[in-house]
């Protein structure tokens, strides 16, 4: 079934915390955290959840291939439509740094250098969020915007599995564009079955020279709904 946006049961909860260690292969490489914060704030005169993803390697493996990543993301509370989006990307040699203010009244991206007529979008990271959402047999079509680029995202389930005993939904990214990092394709996560938070137990996505593996750690519910 294709999910129309406005019936996604699952939104950001304020004060969510998720730690994750990151592997590349079978090293354990860095640490990743995705957070919701405490406090719905006020952009463009939107309520906005303030969403943010912090990526870094660690110890040795940042001797000869470090990253450092973040990303922040402000979403419209009642359609989680991207107002606000930030992106610091160091991979290696590799840097990017953006920013982008969408105005509602408007339908402009604006950019510090330039403006792209576009209809209201979503971001690689809120996507993560609405990911969330999905169910057996479910399918998202959603409009995103990164770099310049407002493209659609394909976002499906690929069944159930268990890890460490634990029952996870699979659920599948395909970013025809960049995705969270300095490559596109597909990002995958594992949502857990078992709490109503719907935490993400496992993510993978591709990065230059191979899968990054996210673990969960440490997870922090966020305010009760």
């Amino acid at each position: 079934m294709t999910l129309l946006l406005f019936f996604l049961t699952f939104h950001p909860v304020p004060g969510e915390k998720i730690f994750m260690d990151v592997y590349f292969g079978p090293v354990k490489a860095g640490k990743l955290t995705l957070e919701v914060a405490p406090d719905v704030e006020v952009v463009n005169n939107i309520s906005c959840y303030h969403l943010k993803l912090k990526l870094r390697t660690t110890g040795v493996f940042s001797t000869f291939f470090k990253v450092d990543d973040e990303i922040q993301s402000f979403v419209d509370t009642a359609t989680l439509h991207t107002i606000r989006y930030f992106k610091r990307l160091r991979e290696g040699k590799y840097r990017a740094k953006s920013s982008v203010t969408y105005s509602v009244r408007d339908s402009l991206a604006v950019y510090p250098d330039t403006v792209i007529k576009t209809p209201p979008f979503y971001d690689p990271l809120s996507l993560v969020y609405i990911a969330r959402s999905v169910g057996d047999g479910d399918t998202i079509k959603a409009l995103y915007h990164v770099d310049k680029i407002t493209t659609t995202a394909l976002i499906f389930t690929e069944g159930k599995e268990r890890l460490n005993g634990l029952v996870a939904q699979k659920i599948s990214i395909d970013f025809k564009e960049k995705g969270l990092f300095k490559n596109g394709g597909t990002f995958l996560m594992w949502i857990s079955q078992n709490s109503g938070w719907r935490e993400p137990l496992k993510i993978q996505s591709r990065l230059k020279f191979g899968s990054l593996i996210g673990v969960l750690s440490r997870y922090i519910p966020g305010k009760s709904r």
